[in-house]
C-alpha cells in the first residue's frame, strides 16, 4: 500500500480553489497519468452516486478507471475512488483526497493518495514516480488557479453605443 500526502500554499480563496477542483474536467487534467476524463453530461456532485471514468496511463499502457465521489463538503474536501475496470495489475486502485485549509487570504490545499497496484513489486518502484507527479500536479493546479485572475485582468472590453 502507498500513502502520499502533499500540501501547496495557494494564492486565493476557497472559494475560487473549490471552484476549481470542483470542475473535474479541468482540475483532473492537471494530473500526468490522466489521458481522458469522461464525465457524463448529466454529471453533478449532488448526484445520489456521481461517477464518471478516466484513461490512465501509469507506464504500462491504457487503462480504464472508474472514478466515485465517494465524499466531498463545499469549500473543504472531495474524495476520490478510482477503481480497476479490469482485473490486471496496470491499475493503480487508489483514493485521492483534496482538501482544502483556510489561511487568511491563502488557501492550503492538502492532497492525500492511498492506493496499491495489489501487488507489492509494482507499489515499490512507483512511489517516488507517484510523489513526483503529485507535486508536479499541484504546482499545476497552483498555477491554473493563480494565472486565471491574470488572464482576466488581461481581457479588455470595449463597450461602444449604436
Amino acid at each position: 500500500m502507498i500513502t502520499i500526502i502533499e500540501e501547496i500554499i495557494i494564492n486565493a480563496d476557497r472559494q475560487k480553489v473549490w471552484r476549481f477542483l470542483s470542475d473535474f474536467e479541468i482540475s483532473l487534467n492537471a494530473n500526468s497519468f490522466h489521458k481522458q476524463i469522461i464525465i457524463p453530461n448529466k454529471f453533478s456532485l449532488t448526484a445520489e452516486n456521481p461517477e464518471f471514468n478516466i484513461i490512465y496511463n501509469f507506464g504500462l499502457g491504457n487503462i480504464d478507471m472508474n472514478v466515485k465521489v465517494v465524499s466531498y463538503k463545499p469549500l473543504q474536501y472531495i474524495e476520490l475512488l478510482k477503481k480497476n475496470n479490469h482485473n490486471s495489475y496496470v491499475g493503480f486502485e487508489h483514493s485521492s483526497k483534496y482538501e482544502l485549509i483556510k489561511n487568511n487570504q491563502f488557501t492550503i490545499l492538502a492532497y492525500s493518495t492511498i492506493g496499491s497496484f495489489n501487488f507489492k513489486v509494482q507499489n515499490i518502484p512507483f512511489k517516488p514516480i507517484l510523489i513526483n507527479a503529485i507535486k508536479t500536479e499541484l504546482i499545476a493546479i497552483k498555477n491554473m488557479i493563480e494565472s486565471s485572475d491574470d488572464i482576466l485582468n488581461q481581457i479588455k472590453t470595449k463597450i461602444t453605443a449604436t
